[in-house]
């Protein structure tokens, strides 16, 4: 089917979550999950390319970290899921961590989803690989008798299959792929601190945009902290956690007005681009919830009165 516009075209088609190739090719962390729409496959970046468009903000995206089944290979093809979406309800809540392979906290748990996804991207030059990736949600039996986690519509529901269960920490290390002195000096060191209110390492529960994503699940504990308490109730419990996305944040530059502009920063007669099909406006930065939206909404906003003559 051809459509002729006689005026100019408004692309808003989305981001690239589902193209592998473009996947390999320009994020510069790896990533594994997606809730973008399957039909997000980079089909306005491609065809604004082909008549001189340029790319900018290839290599960011909108983080959402996620639980994971298995162990990840980086294939450039993302899993379509919600369900192991953590907008941090599950890893900023009391009773839970997330460690590398060395056992090691790398951040603090209850900060926003966009802002713990990017702690990820530590790479190793002794390795020579990313040294959080992939890394492990643990939690404690207090925390799985008093909580939900993903595919739970209420507590004490079965868990899903990629959580695994141990009686020890030890044991619960060796199934997970985690080393185990590590990970038992890491939760002794954390339960000294969550037992009086504190994270003398990442000051979890110091700030309030922070507390208020994940205090709520504890309302009825009595803890000096609401985002915090030890780990000490076993059997213990892991899953594989992994840097995701809601939605690629790079495409076709424009300028104010959503003009897709050439290499020269030149407007390119008659294409306009908005949402995430478009170089994302603030950057490779993720301000908070809604981001994505707002730009697409404020951005599409202008560009229809542009194409309409109204600017």
């Amino acid at each position: 089917m051809r459509i002729k516009a006689n005026t100019c075209v408004v692309m808003a088609t989305g981001g690239y979550d589902h193209n592998p190739q473009m996947i390999l090719e320009n994020q510069a962390v790896p990533v594994y999950v997606s809730n973008a729409a399957m039909t997000n496959t980079g089909d306005g970046q491609i065809m604004g390319a082909k008549v001189g468009a340029v790319w900018g903000n290839m290599d960011t995206n909108w983080g959402l970290p996620c639980f994971y089944g298995g162990s990840p290979e980086y294939t450039g093809e993302l899993v379509y899921d919600f369900l192991t979406n953590d907008w941090g309800y599950y890893r900023g809540s009391a009773g839970a961590i997330v460690v590398n392979r060395q056992g090691r906290r790398f951040g603090d748990e209850s900060s926003a989803y966009g802002v713990f996804n990017r702690a990820f991207g530590q790479y190793d030059t002794d390795i020579l690989d990313y040294t959080n990736i992939p890394a492990f949600f643990i939690c404690d039996d207090e925390y799985v008798s008093t909580m939900t986690l993903p595919g739970q519509a209420a507590v004490g529901d079965p868990l899903p299959d990629y959580f695994v269960q141990a009686d020890t920490l030890q044991e619960l290390a060796g199934k997970l792929g985690i080393d185990p002195e590590g990970l038992v000096d890491e939760v002794a060191s954390f339960n000294e601190g969550a037992a009086v209110g504190a994270d003398p390492t990442f000051h979890r529960g110091e700030k309030e945009c922070n507390v208020v994503i994940s205090a709520w699940r504890t309302a009825g504990r009595d803890l000096p902290n609401p985002v915090l308490a030890p780990l000490a109730t076993p059997p213990f419990y892991g899953a594989v956690y992994v840097p995701g996305t809601c939605g690629t944040n790079g495409g076709l530059v424009t300028d104010e007005n959503a003009c897709v502009l050439t290499a020269a920063h030149e407007p390119i007669p008659g294409l306009l681009a908005v949402g995430n099909c478009s170089a994302g406006i603030f950057g490779g930065q993720y301000p908070g919830a809604g981001a994505t939206l707002g730009a697409g909404g404020i951005m599409g906003y202008i560009g229809v009165r542009n194409a309409l003559g109204a600017l």
